[in-house]
């Protein structure tokens, strides 16, 4: 699943550009979260952990980027 962030990041940073929709990953982390707080057992937790941290830092990357793009358009 983690790996699966890679080429999106990369893609991202590479091209200095957001190619994805804010709305479709705050989707995903609404969702991660409350998987997190529906979770019974270690593992399950762990894997909405994860979740949550590789969604939030992907929308972190997808945020910088668009504040980097609006101040180099002004």
């Amino acid at each position: 699943m983690v790996i699966s962030y890679f080429p999106v990041l990369g893609r991202m940073t590479r091209q200095k550009k957001n190619t994805e929709a804010f709305s479709v990953w705050i989707m995903m982390l609404v969702a991660a979260g409350i998987s997190l707080f529906a979770s019974k057992g270690w593992l399950a937790s762990v894997y909405a952990i994860r979740a949550v941290l590789c969604t939030g830092a992907l929308l972190l990357l997808m945020l910088r980027i668009e504040i980097l793009n609006r101040k180099s358009e002004d």
